[in-house]
């Protein structure tokens, strides 16, 4: 049986303790320059995205070079922080490595949000809406293997990024508007005019669709999400709902009128196995980080402020 553990944090402090760095590096120039997402591969090498404008340097080195006011870049380093590859793209106006991850073999995903026609490699990537997202394979050495562009009738913007030991993806995010398409494939979402609905997608490690899942409120109500988890083929996803109305994971209702905290459990096609509410007034309340343990135990951290009710429990405030 698997076991579910939640961390709450209210009030949060910091203890720094004296180490000893192994090394330390600066990415900058004159301009203006950021890292927005990391990780790590299997044989122990880094990866790192960000932002810049015009030029940039690595450790000192001077290696960016935009061809637009300002472009995203990622970097693959060695241990040391040494580069052993970078690339640069970007398009006519503002984009953003959102989220990064590694599969077994190495390969690397990406998530960007874009606002323009965007170019990456020989990949040209139209812009439909004011915000885009993009989904981005590479394999180790940097070479683009495949891209996938999330469309919608208003903006549509990634917020995490798993993959299964089977090389599949997932990716969540927040769309407004009516539908989001992924190539030939929509999903539409019921009416929603003042609010957000989240989506989750499935791809495999070869960049066929697998599903693709909207969670939405019918009354003006808002769905985001955040942390997502992949294991074993079980998916976990988690983020907050404030609505007045019902809500829905494509067409199953699955709660009404709820403002809070939400936690889905699915199989490896997208079906609820479990959904879990825990319900506070507060918009300062989200789930932040989700980890799955070797035994299988499941981990969410949320932070709160006001009341938060849990499994018919008062937290307090």
């Amino acid at each position: 049986m698997k076991k579910y553990f939640v961390i709450l944090f209210n009030i949060i402090s910091i203890a720094t303790f004296a180490q000893s760095n192994d090394y330390t590096f600066q990415v900058g120039s004159i301009y203006n320059e950021y890292i927005s997402a990391s990780a790590s591969t299997k044989d122990g090498n880094l990866i790192f995205g960000g932002g810049f404008s015009k030029k940039a340097s690595w450790k000192e080195n001077p290696i960016f070079s935009s061809a637009h006011e300002e472009d995203v870049f990622i970097i693959k380093t060695d241990k040391n922080g040494k580069p052993i590859w970078h690339k640069t793209f970007g398009g006519g106006s503002t984009e953003d490595v959102e989220n990064i991850v590694v599969d077994k073999d190495n390969n690397i995903f990406v998530s960007i949000s874009f606002e323009d026609n965007f170019y990456i490699d020989t990949f040209f990537i139209r812009s439909a809406t004011y915000h885009n997202t993009l989904l981005v394979k590479l394999n180790p050495e940097g070479i683009v293997l495949w891209t996938k562009t999330f469309e919608s009738d208003y903006d549509n913007y990634p917020a995490n990024l798993a993959v299964d030991e089977l090389g599949d993806v997932f990716i969540c995010g927040i769309v407004n508007g009516q539908y989001i398409k992924v190539e030939s494939d929509s999903f539409f979402v019921k009416p929603n005019s003042n609010g957000n609905s989240t989506f989750l997608f499935k791809f495999n490690s070869n960049g066929q669709f697998g599903f693709g899942k909207i969670l939405y409120s019918l009354n003006d109500g808002s769905v985001t999400c955040k942390p997502l988890a992949v294991k074993d083929g079980e998916i976990y996803f988690s983020g907050r709902i404030s609505s007045y109305g019902d809500i829905y994971f494509n067409e199953n209702k699955i709660n009404s009128g709820f403002s809070g905290i939400y936690i889905l459990k699915l199989d490896f096609k997208g079906n609820i196995i479990r959904s879990d509410f825990y319900h506070t007034e507060s918009f300062g309340t989200t789930t932040e980080y989700i980890h799955i343990n070797n035994d299988n135990s499941i981990y969410f951290a949320l932070t709160y402020a006001d009341t938060l009710i849990f499994q018919n429990t008062n937290l307090g405030t």
